[in-house]
């Protein structure tokens, strides 16, 4: 199986034995584990160490499991095992879980759900690759599903684990398409769509199997939710049309499970700032702020945008139930003098932003009463939809301790936690289009980031106004991740390092520019054809579809590599058995014939000896003894 394939199925096997579980413990990671145990088995080995189930989880999962967590697994195996398991499976832990015996373990039972999963995943793969040949992309450099999922993936793991940091290879990554496709599939193809759920889904038992999350552990109750900025303006619906959605539903959810929505005061003061240059720069023509793009959309004007702010404190807690809570100037003084603000204003242009978000995790900090270690028993968090943020704040904190931030996405992970059985379609559905909403966010640049781009533009003597031009209409082409990366430049004080980015964006525009008006020239008949070809997309998917229910009625026969090692195993056992039950037919008849040959000596002899057999009944019992001896060798039933 390929490795991208490999990774997806895994998730989808995960969501599947998370349905209708209320112990993600015991429902999942014991089973995957025993699942591991059994491969490892099959495979002709009866023992070994806790990294050999560590490293048989990563071959059949691609889950970098923690060795402490496998140890707890196995220890919670054996404690589930009777006394007669044991002495069937000859299973038996030393070292406090650090070693192992087993003898026989055949664990068979989730087989089907794999294979399920490997259905599902081939079925999304192929309508994507004919999704991306429908909208003319190249899908060898088009970055695959499993890369998608994993990204997401992989700020979870860092949240719930208390990593620093991640990688961030996917800065020259777009995964645009795969947005694009989300939403198309949502809106054409439902079945296609509760896959992409279900990955989302189990890419967060993943996320969970690779850290040391305590299970057993009680929440709080009632805890505090201070909202950042943005997480407000979305909720407002003043932002991206597919940012508001998710971030309601995120709010619903705290609200359901008796969490409190509470705004800062220095919070309050953020908004109203934006609100007012949004206001003084208002163009019902060519609008220059997110804010103002979302009033057109809205068909709203300036005179509402100026009510809005008027009454803002009201209007949040009349229809969000969000309250204000104040943080005294005293002891924002106090949070200036942190090293946090020191280093924080050192990545930030704007001071005020530095000071805000520093102010406002200290203060959720004191009001747990300092550092924690345990997420569940975190009564407050600051909830903000910046993800460089939360990595400094990881960067701050004492190894092993609880981040005072969280997004979204790792909320929604950390609140299903507390009803799994109950929760789960509802963090799948938040999940996903948190997902779609972010990645919108990162490849499309915003207003604010396109006016910041163009003030480092002009601070630069380097760039002629020819090349000036090019920059600018550039923007639009290129993600906001990059456009970001290329304003922290100026931002650190590398003015020429800027001034070479730039350059690079210009001879890249160029090239864009030239080879679009080729394929303007190569693709005006298309052009007219898009109709007809989104009805063959559809076409093709739906034939997809129909050939995956289909192969539904053939495929229940494919074994996975757990049931080939297992059935093998079984062959072979029969093949022994039946070959020492006709060497022990062939023994018993040798000696019989060799007692006849040399202790009879004529036909009458032996027929007096069959006739003693006969009174004595003893043929009857020679017989029994033939067919208890084929029987319990499994030759006969």
């Amino acid at each position: 199986m390929e490795e991208q394939e490999k990774i997806l199925t895994s998730y989808c096997f995960l969501a599947a034995l998370t349905e209708r579980q209320s112990d993600i413990f015991k429902g999942v990671f014991i089973p995957v584990t025993k699942r591991a145990l059994s491969y490892y088995n099959l495979k002709g080995k009866t023992s070994g160490f806790d990294t050999d189930i560590q490293e048989a989880i990563k071959e059949l999962y691609d889950i970098d499991i923690p060795i402490l967590v496998v140890r707890h697994i196995l220890r919670a195996i054996e404690s589930a095992m009777s006394r007669r398991e044991k002495a069937n499976n000859g299973f038996k832990l030393m070292e406090n879980g650090k070693s192992f015996e087993v003898k026989e373990y055949a664990f068979l039972d989730n087989e089907e759900r794999y294979k399920q999963g490997s259905r599902d995943v081939n079925f999304l793969q192929q309508a994507f690759q004919t999704y991306l040949q429908k909208q003319g992309e190249n899908t060898e450099q088009t970055p695959s599903f499993s890369d998608f999922i994993n990204t997401n993936k992989n700020k979870i793991t860092a949240f719930f684990s208390g990593k620093k940091h991640i990688e961030r290879n996917d800065i020259e990554q777009s995964f645009i398409q795969h947005v694009n496709f989300l939403e198309y599939i949502e809106a054409n193809h439902h079945q296609l769509y509760e896959i992409a759920e279900n990955l989302y889904l189990g890419s967060l038992v993943a996320s969970l199997l690779e850290t040391e999350i305590d299970f057993a552990a009680k929440f709080s109750q009632g805890e505090t939710y201070y909202l950042d900025t943005q997480i407000i303006l979305k909720a407002m619906d003043l932002q991206g049309e597919s940012d508001t959605m998710p971030v309601i539903e995120i709010l619903d959810l705290i609200k359901s499970v008796g969490g409190k929505l509470r705004v800062l005061n220095i919070t309050l003061e953020e908004i109203n700032f934006i609100l007012s240059n949004a206001i003084n720069n208002y163009n019902s023509q060519y609008p220059t702020t997110t804010i103002n793009d979302a009033c057109i959309r809205r068909k709203k004007n300036k005179a509402w945008l100026m009510t809005i702010q008027g009454k803002l404190e009201v209007e949040l807690e009349k229809t969000l139930k969000i309250i204000k809570e104040d943080i005294s100037a005293k002891k924002i003084e106090e949070y200036k003098k942190s090293n946090d603000l020191k280093d924080l204003k050192e990545k930030r242009y704007k001071e005020a932003n530095a000071i805000h978000d520093v102010s406002a995790y200290l203060f959720v900090r004191e009001k747990r009463g300092g550092a924690i270690r345990v997420h569940q028993n975190a009564n407050s968090w600051f909830l903000t939809a910046n993800k460089d943020l939360l990595f400094f704040n990881l960067q701050k904190i004492s190894p092993g301790c609880v981040p005072e931030l969280t997004l979204p996405d790792t909320l929604a992970c950390l609140l299903w936690l507390k009803n799994p059985l109950n929760l789960a379609k509802k963090v799948k559905k938040i999940g996903l289009s948190e997902i779609i909403a972010m990645t919108i966010r990162d490849e499309i640049a915003s207003k604010e980031l396109i006016n910041e781009f163009d003030k480092n533009l002009k601070s630069t003597e380097d760039i002629s106004k020819e090349d000036y031009e090019i920059l600018l209409s550039s923007v639009v082409y290129q993600s906001a991740k990059n456009i970001s990366k290329i304003n922290q430049l100026i931002y650190d004080g590398k003015k020429e390092e800027f001034n070479v980015e730039a350059h690079k964006l210009v001879e890249k525009e160029r090239n864009r520019r030239a080879a679009q008006q080729q394929v303007i020239k190569n693709k005006q008949e298309e052009q007219e054809k898009k109709q007809i070809e989104n009805q063959e997309l559809n076409e093709k998917i739906n034939q997809l579809e129909k050939k995956y229910v289909e192969s539904e009625k053939f495929n229940k026969d494919n074994l996975t590599q757990l049931e080939q090692l297992s059935s093998k195993l079984d062959a072979q056992g029969k093949y022994v058995k039946r070959f020492l039950t006709w060497l022990s037919v062939f023994v018993i008849l040798s000696i019989l014939g060799i007692l006849l040959y040399n202790y009879t000596t004529s036909w009458d002899l032996l027929k007096k000896i069959l006739a003693g057999i006969l009174g004595l009944s003893g043929l009857w019992s020679f017989g029994s003894f033939v067919i208890n001896l084929l029987k319990s060798l499994k030759v006969i039933k």
